[in-house]
C-alpha cells in the first residue's frame, strides 16, 4: 500500500528511462498470447471437470515453467483477520523445528505484535525462525529490531535500491517445518484484523507445494544476505509430516514472478493470461491494483467468445492514482460487456484479495495484482488449485459473499479537464 509515495523519487527519474520500451513490450505479450488462444481454439463447453482442468493445465504447462504437483492435502481457505491470523498464530506456534517468514508490510501494530510474540516464543524454545521483510514496505522496523535481539534471525530484502529498476518483495509466505504453508494477499496489519472495512485472503496447505514455496524462501533469502544454514537444509531434507493419513490429496502449482537474477521469471503472469486463454465458461477474479493492460485485453477476448466475466474491483484503493487508473479498467471491462462489481461504494471498505476462479475447475489465490509491476518487476508468489470442490467452495465463500456486498458497476464518464490526467497515468501505470 506504501508503494506509490515510497517509489515517488524513483518514478520520477524512471519515466524517460522507461516510457521507450512501453510499446514494444505491449506489442510481444499481445503476439505471443494470441497464439495460446490459437492453439486452444476448440468447440468444449460440456466438458467434464477433468477434462476442463486438463484444457487448462495443458495450456499453462505450455505457457510457463511451472508443473502441477500432486501430493498436497489439508487446505484450508481463511477470509479477513479473524480467520486468517488465528490460523497462522497456531501454524507458528505449533511448529517444532523451523519456521520462516517472508512479508512485504509488517505493522507496529497489535496484529503485529502478537505475531512477533509467537516467532520469539518458538525461537526462545529453540526453533529455528527466520524472518525476511522488504525494506520499501516497511520504515517501522522496531518489531524486527526486537526479533532479532531475541533469537530470531531477520534479514531485509531490497536494502540496496537501483534505479531504473526497483525490485521489492511483494509475497506473503509462511513456511513451517518444511512441509506446512500459507500464502495470499494479506500483510500483518490491524487494520485486517476486525474484518471490518479491510479484508483479504490467506489459504494454507501441506506437502509438495510447500515445498516448493520453501525453494522461493530460500532464493530470497540468499539474495538478501542471507546464508542456507544446516537448519534449512534439514527443513528441505527431512520435513516433519504428519503421520495421519489426508482425506483429500490436491493437484497444485506454484507459479512467481521473480525479475531477478539468471533464473528470470514472469510466470504467474503467463499462467493468468494462459488460465484466461483457456476458459471456456466463466471467469470470476477480483483484483484491488487492476491496471494492466494486456490481462484485460485478454478478459475481453474471452467475454467476445462467449466467456461469463465477472471482476470485482474496489471502489477505492490507498492510493489516489491506482484508483483512478481502477475506473479506466472498470469502464473498459463494463463498455465491452463483462459484469463489474464495486467493492466498498456502500460502506467505504477495501477489499486486498487476489483471487481467480475459472471454469468452477481452477483457482489461484496469491500476492500478484493485475498490475505491471506484479507481473514483471515484483517478487510475488501465486498457488493454483486444480480442484471442482475447492473452486465451488471458493467461488460461494468468496466470490458469491463480496459480489452481493459490492455495488454493479455502470460506465462512468469522466470530465473532459480530468481526461490529461487520467490519460498520462494509463501510460506510465506500470509505475504504480
Amino acid at each position: 500500500m506504501k508503494i506509490f509515495k515510497s517509489l515517488l523519487p524513483v518514478v520520477v527519474l524512471s519515466l524517460f528511462l522507461n516510457a521507450c520500451g512501453s510499446a514494444s513490450n505491449l506489442s510481444l505479450n499481445n503476439s505471443s498470447s494470441s497464439n495460446t488462444v490459437k492453439a486452444l481454439d476448440a468447440n468444449s463447453t460440456d466438458l467434464s471437470a477433468e477434462e476442463k482442468l486438463t484444457r487448462i493445465n495443458n495450456a499453462i504447462d505450455f505457457s510457463t515453467s511451472t508443473k502441477t504437483t500432486s501430493d498436497n492435502y489439508n487446505l484450508n481457505v481463511y477470509i479477513d483477520g479473524p480467520q486468517a491470523y488465528p490460523a497462522l498464530e497456531d501454524m507458528i506456534l505449533n511448529a517444532k523445528k523451523n519456521v520462516f517468514v517472508e512479508v512485504f508490510e509488517y505493522h507496529n501494530d497489535a496484529t503485529g505484535k502478537r505475531i512477533t510474540d509467537a516467532l520469539v516464543k518458538k525461537a526462545k524454545e529453540g526453533v529455528n525462525v527466520k524472518f525476511l521483510y522488504d525494506f520499501i514496505g516497511n520504515s517501522d522496523v522496531n518489531l524486527m529490531n526486537y526479533m532479532s535481539k531475541n533469537g530470531v534471525h531477520v534479514e531485509t530484502y531490497g536494502k540496496e535500491i537501483k534505479i531504473p529498476k526497483v525490485t521489492i518483495t511483494h509475497r506473503k509466505i509462511y513456511i513451517i517445518d518444511g512441509v506446512r504453508a500459507m500464502t495470499g494477499g494479506m500483510n500483518i496489519d490491524a487494520n485486517f484484523a476486525s474484518g471490518g472495512l479491510y479484508h483479504d485472503i490467506l489459504m494454507n496447505f501441506e506437502g509438495d507445494a510447500a515445498k516448493d514455496a520453501m525453494n522461493e524462501f530460500f532464493t530470497d533469502w540468499i539474495d538478501s544476505g542471507g546464508k542456507i544454514s544446516e537448519d534449512m537444509k534439514s527443513a528441505y531434507d527431512e520435513p516433519i509430516i504428519k503421520t495421519e493419513t489426508a482425506e483429500q490429496k490436491y493437484n497444485m502449482r506454484l507459479a512467481v514472478t521473480n525479475p531477478v537474477g539468471k533464473n528470470k521469471r514472469e510466470d504467474i503472469y503467463k499462467m493468468f493470461l494462459a488460465a484466461v486463454d483457456a476458459s471456456k465458461i466463466e471467469i470470476k477474479v477480483a483484483m484491488p491494483y487492476f491496471t494492466d493492460d494486456v490481462f484485460v485485453s485478454h478478459l475481453i477476448s474471452a467475454k467476445n467468445r462467449g466467456v461469463k466475466v465477472t471482476a470485482l474491483i474496489p471502489n477505492k484503493t490507498s492510493i489516489t492514482p491506482v484508483t483512478m487508473v481502477n475506473k479506466l479498467t472498470a469502464n473498459q471491462l463494463i463498455k465491452a460487456g463483462i459484469d463489474v462489481y464495486r467493492g466498498g461504494v456502500k460502506d467505504g471498505s477495501f477489499n486486498h484479495s487476489k483471487v481467480m476462479t475459472i471454469d468452477g475447475v481452477w483457482s489461484t489465490i496469491g500476492s500478484c495484482n493485475a498490475d505491471y509491476r506484479a507481473f514483471h518487476s515484483n517478487q510475488e508468489l501465486n498457488v493454483a488449485v486444480s480442484s471442482q470442490a475447492f473452486t465451488e467452495n471458493l467461488n460461494k465463500i468468496f466470490f458469491d459473499r463480496f459480489i452481493g456486498e459490492a455495488t454493479k458497476g455502470t460506465f462512468e464518464n469522466i470530465p473532459w479537464y480530468k481526461k490529461p490526467v487520467y490519460s498520462l497515468l494509463e501510460d506510465f501505470d506500470r509505475f504504480l
